[in-house]
């Protein structure tokens, strides 16, 4: 295969589209100390005191332990979302939801290669030795790859849905994923092996005891299961967590296994004998999935949503139970937008960084925002707005509730439900539940809450994370989709009246239109799906362009619908003619969408708030709270395409 030389691509882009970059020269200095977005994972460079890290700005780092300084070496087009140092220390890869992955010498700080055979995003990569490795995403596909020459050596197809976390050992791949399985495959023949499960929830995550020849594997309802790495026979079976699992990794030296979930803790576990060694000290600002071990297992390494690293200890005595951690970087907020809510003319938003944002649209402009900072600042997903009321959904499984005034926004309430974080609040507007909010949780309950903050009614919609929801007041009903693919439909008074499969995979959100009784989905399979609410008849199938949507809002009764990507694209769907038209507006994925009077608002990941025409989704105006891209990187290298076949 003839490898075509391609220079890095240039980020910068017309100020009417994405956020314009500036290219720094060769040989300048990078104003870059810290990721502007929550970092996704990092990877000990063995024998240093360096470490590879992968943010959702699309960057790729390097942070150094010693000095608590994080540096850039150059940008994937989309989120990172894994990276791994090879055994020698020679080279990292790093995977992206831009469906590459790439090579960086970490000594040059430079891309060394581009690997391009996937079709949706690469979610891990694992080496087998120094000059091997093997990738996992969505397109439910596993890729071996010779990292030398950049062929495509093998594929392993089984998978049923997302391929989300793969390790080696023994000859085999392990992996496992959104369809509930743990799997094993012969490294030389691209065979099957073994297929354990499906379990009842999802398994996100599993590693390798190369010492026990064992593999781990961490799942949704909080247990860590081992198996034997020949057999395949379940040796453990433990309830380590009261929530969901997001990472499992293994000690290198010692087979120690570390688990952390959302239920806010972090554990280490004994390898023989499986009793816990000791608690990590939990961060507010760690995000669970990208934790791992140092080489040499002496420390822990974690990312944060602050776009730094926390790097945890290990020596000293087991019976301390709880390790400081040490932050690495600047501790900066991060304002990646993740929801927003509008009402009578003023908006709200709520960010990675535990910041809630409250400002004006008036005569096509937005105001400069006033800010309120929870303390400890802490994710915050959700929002909603009725007046003067405000609720907030933080990572931490709590509502916040707000008051404004004319002095600014004062914390009134606090309301710990304790089912996961919370992933979307509505507040109903009219009718018998007037005031009274709904709330998606990630344990697939509805929550109803009242004005005062007790719980009215609860009532399992989902048997996976619920993502979204919206009210028809009028007709008394909600609707609500999650993360198992299923849409259900239930009363305001609690009662549910269906739950039906609506996407092969994901569903992101949902949006309803009281007039036409119908409601709007959109998921991972790339499509966007309107239903008969009291039917839950399906009246309609679009594909949508390959960029995953994240959110959906109505514009009018039955006209325009629009769809807010993961790329930060809007898609615009005339529902009567079925016709699409796409067209960029933000640097990162649009994460929130609300029609108002004045015009389409969207709040973004790369930090900004965009007023946005309706009639051809052109932006009126903009409210940026940070420069998710600072600079190029210093040094950028000739890199290589390389391609699978």
């Amino acid at each position: 295969m003839a490898f075509v030389p391609s220079p890095a691509r240039s980020l910068v882009t017309t100020a009417t589209s994405h956020e314009a970059t500036v290219a720094l020269p060769v040989g300048a200095i990078a104003t870059f100390d810290h990721h502007r977005g929550p970092v996704t994972g990092a990877a000990h460079i063995p024998g240093t005191l360096l470490a590879g890290t992968a943010g959702y700005d699309g960057a790729v780092g390097l942070a150094h332990l010693d000095t608590c300084a994080i540096e850039v070496l150059g940008y994937h087009d989309h989120l990172v979302n894994a990276i791994a140092a090879s055994p020698d220390g020679r080279t990292m890869v790093s995977c992206s939801s831009d469906h590459t992955l790439r090579v960086w010498d970490p000594r040059a700080r430079a891309c060394t290669g581009i690997l391009i055979g996937h079709e949706d995003d690469v979610e891990s990569f694992a080496y087998v030795d120094a000059t091997h490795g093997v990738s996992a995403s969505r397109d439910h596909r596993l890729i071996l790859w010779d990292l030398l020459t950049g062929d495509l050596e093998r594929q392993f197809a089984g998978h049923e849905k997302d391929a989300l976390s793969v390790s080696y050992l023994d000859g085999a791949i392990w992996s496992s994923g959104d369809d509930m399985t743990l799997r094993k495959w012969d490294i030389s023949t691209g065979h099957l092996v073994l297929t354990i499960g499906p379990f009842d929830v999802e398994t996100d995550t599993c590693d390798v005891d190369r010492l026990r020849h064992r593999v781990v594997l961490g799942s949704d309802d909080g247990h860590i299961r081992v198996f034997d790495s020949e057999s395949g026979n379940e040796l453990l079976d433990h309830s380590a967590h009261a929530s969901g699992i997001k990472k499992v990794a293994v000690n290198p030296r010692t087979g120690d296994i570390l688990s952390a979930a959302y239920d806010q803790r972090l554990f280490l576990w004994f390898a023989d004998g499986f009793t816990m060694a000791r608690e990590l000290q939990y961060s507010p600002t760690v995000w669970e999935r990208s934790l791992i071990f140092s080489t040499d297992g002496s420390f822990v390494l974690g990312g944060t949503f602050d776009g730094d690293l926390l790097r945890w200890d290990l020596a000293g005595e087991p019976a301390e139970v709880k390790t400081c951690a040490q932050r690495v970087g600047p501790g900066k907020p991060n304002p990646c937008l993740n929801d927003l809510a509008v009402s009578d003319g003023t908006y709200v938003t709520v960010s990675d960084d535990g910041i809630v944002r409250q400002g004006t649209l008036l005569s096509g402009r937005l105001s400069e925002p006033s800010v309120y900072e929870t303390c400890p600042r802490i994710l915050m997903n959700a929002v909603a707005i009725s007046g003067n009321h405000i609720l907030a959904g933080t990572h931490d499984h709590r509502v916040l509730v707000f008051d404004l005034s004319e002095g600014g926004l004062r914390l009134s309430n606090t309301i710990a439900l304790g089912e996961g974080p919370i992933n979307s609040i509505a507040i109903a507007m009219s009718g018998e539940a007037e005031g009274d909010a709904f709330v998606a949780t990630y344990s697939g309950n509805i929550i109803r809450l009242r004005r005062d903050g007790s719980i009215r009614w609860k009532q399992r919609c989902h048997s996976g994370a619920a993502k979204s929801l919206s009210l028809l007041c009028g007709q008394k009903l909600g609707v609500s989709v999650a993360a198992d693919g299923t849409l259900s439909t239930w009363t305001l008074a609690g009662e549910l009246l269906r739950t039906i499969p609506a996407h092969p995979d994901i569903v992101n959100d949902v949006a309803a239109s009281e007039e036409g009784l119908s409601c709007y989905t959109v998921g991972r399979d790339f499509t966007i799906r309107r239903w008969d609410v009291l039917s839950g008849d399906l009246l309609a199938c679009v594909a949508l362009p390959k960029q995953s949507p994240k959110t959906v809002v109505v514009c009018g009764a039955e006209g325009l619908v629009v769809v807010g990507t993961y790329w930060g694209d809007l898609v615009g769907f005339h529902a009567e003619s079925g016709s699409l038209c796409q067209v960029p507006l933000a640097f990162n994925g649009i994460s929130s969408l609300v029609a108002t009077r004045e015009g389409l608002l969207a709040a973004s990941y790369d930090g900004a708030l965009y007023l946005v025409r309706t009639s051809d989704l052109a932006p009126i105006d903009k409210r940026c709270f940070m420069r998710q891209r600072p600079a190029i990187p210093a040094k950028v290298s000739t890199a290589s395409i390389r391609q699978g076949d």
